[in-house]
């Protein structure tokens, strides 16, 4: 019996085939495999960086190092991170507070409270803007609110309430007051409010710019408006007036979370008393980076303190 050349090439092409077939599927599986250990990998690298960056910010808050100076940190596992912090406010720069939204609130101080010459008189000294002349204090500031954006919900655009807590000293007895403003972006009447329209409302934020914290680039917000806390008349001198002592500031109607920031309205040397620290740390690890800032205020109230105050002297709402 004649064996067939025919017979012989075809099973030297399904051999062929079949070894095709097998390296394509061992080169499949080998390069799964090089991305399932690569993204393990990076994976790793993360959560070694994120976990540098952490070990950074709790090495600078224990250190007493001079804000502005970079803390390195190093780890056995090859990871590193570099740390600092600076004070806020810088100069007369606004500060601003990370986004709130309406179950939150943002404080702002505007007397000092690590100064207090009299400890009995219940109210820190230094108060806000005396640079102006050193005569009376201001009785406004600037106030800037709301995510710099177009919004396609109406309901989703802010209206703020600025509870300005004041050290009024032109009554008969001293005594702490709470003087409150509210805001609104929308008109007043969309909404059904009394509230006062923001003066300065800007959907690309280009007109409502400022420069907060230790930023050099200019923050954009929504809204900017002036707050007047205390009338002319009540502002008269440092020894009979009305002072600031610190605002509160919460966000209405919108679901959405927005940054909040103030700024002195008087000259160059009218600024905020120092009242936050932002902490900064950049970890390491192979390929990857993570960068961890923490916003630190000191002295913050409860938010009950909105509903509650509590004071030895009368409080006038």
């Amino acid at each position: 019996m004649r064996k067939s050349f025919h017979q012989k090439g075809q099973v030297i092409i399904i051999l062929l085939l079949v070894m095709v077939v097998s390296l394509a599927v061992a080169l499949s599986i080998v390069g799964r495999s090089i991305n399932e250990i690569s993204t393990s990998k990076k994976t790793e690298d993360s959560s070694r960086a994120f976990s540098a960056a952490e070990a950074g910010i709790e090495k600078v808050l224990k250190l007493a190092t001079p804000p502005g100076v970079a803390v390195p940190v190093n780890f056995p596992n090859l990871a590193t991170a570099s740390a600092e912090f600076y004070k806020l406010p810088v100069g007369n720069n606004a500060l601003e507070h990370p986004p709130i939204g309406k179950p939150s609130f943002a404080q702002f101080w505007f007397a000092d409270p690590d100064k207090d010459n009299d400890p009995l008189d219940g109210v820190p000294d230094a108060f806000y803007g005396f640079a102006s002349g050193g005569v009376k204090p201001l009785n406004t500031f600037n106030i800037y609110f709301g995510i710099p954006q177009a919004y396609t919900d109406a309901a989703d655009k802010p209206a703020i309430e600025i509870d300005s807590i004041v050290w009024n000293t032109a009554t008969a007895t001293p005594r702490f007051e709470s003087r409150r403003s509210w805001i609104e972006t929308e008109e007043p009447t969309a909404r059904g409010t009394n509230f006062t329209k923001c003066t300065s409302v800007d959907s690309s934020g280009d007109s409502n710019r400022v420069l907060t914290n230790n930023n050099t680039i200019e923050s954009e917000f929504y809204c900017k408006h002036t707050i007047s806390y205390a009338s002319a008349s009540e502002n008269i001198a440092t020894s009979s007036g009305v002072y600031l002592v610190m605002a509160r500031v919460r966000i209405l109607y919108s679901s959405l979370n927005h940054p909040v920031a103030v700024k002195p309205t008087g000259n160059a040397n009218d600024v905020l008393p120092p009242q936050a620290n932002i902490y900064k740390s950049t970890g390491e690890a192979g390929e990857a980076q993570r960068v961890l800032q923490v916003f630190r205020q000191r002295e913050v109230m409860p938010h009950f303190f909105d509903f509650v105050l509590f004071s030895e002297a009368p409080i006038n709402k």
